[in-house]
C-alpha cells in the first residue's frame, strides 16, 4: 500500500491546497487549525490488511495474495438476517454473541462503547 503517510502531513497538504494556511504557535493568523485530541472508543492506530499470515506472493514482486477464511455469501446473507432481527430487537447480548460467531477472529470488548446504532429501528 506504499509508504505510511503521518496525518499531520496529510492535514497540512489538504490545507495547502485549498489556498489556506495552518494556524499555529508560528502563524496566529493561519486560516485552519490542527488539534490533537486522541482516539476515540474503537478507533484503531493502524489497519491490519491480513489477518493472518498464510499469504502467498504472486508475480509481481510488491502483491501478495491473502489467503483468509471467508463465509459463503449464501450462508452470510442467512447470517445477517439474523444479526437484523438482534439488532432491531435491542438485543446487544445477541448481536455481539452473533458476531463473534460469524467473524473469524472477532472479540468484543468488555464495554460496550456506543449502543445508539441499536436502537435504530429499519424503516
Amino acid at each position: 500500500m506504499g509508504n505510511r503517510i503521518k496525518i499531520y502531513d496529510l492535514a497540512i497538504k489538504m490545507i495547502n491546497l485549498l489556498g489556506l494556511k495552518v494556524k499555529d504557535k508560528d502563524n496566529p493568523s493561519g486560516d485552519i487549525s490542527i488539534e490533537y485530541i486522541g482516539l476515540k472508543p474503537g478507533e484503531k492506530m493502524y489497519e491490519e490488511l491480513l489477518i493472518n499470515n498464510d499469504s502467498k506472493p504472486t508475480i509481481h514482486p510488491k502483491i501478495i495474495k491473502g489467503n483468509e477464511e471467508f463465509i459463503n455469501f449464501d450462508i452470510l446473507e442467512k447470517e445477517i438476517k439474523i444479526l437484523k432481527k438482534h439488532v432491531i430487537g435491542n438485543d446487544v447480548a445477541k448481536v455481539i454473541t452473533h458476531l463473534e460467531r460469524i467473524v473469524l477472529g472477532y472479540s468484543a470488548s468488555k464495554n460496550i462503547v456506543d449502543v445508539s446504532f441499536v436502537a435504530r429501528k429499519n424503516k
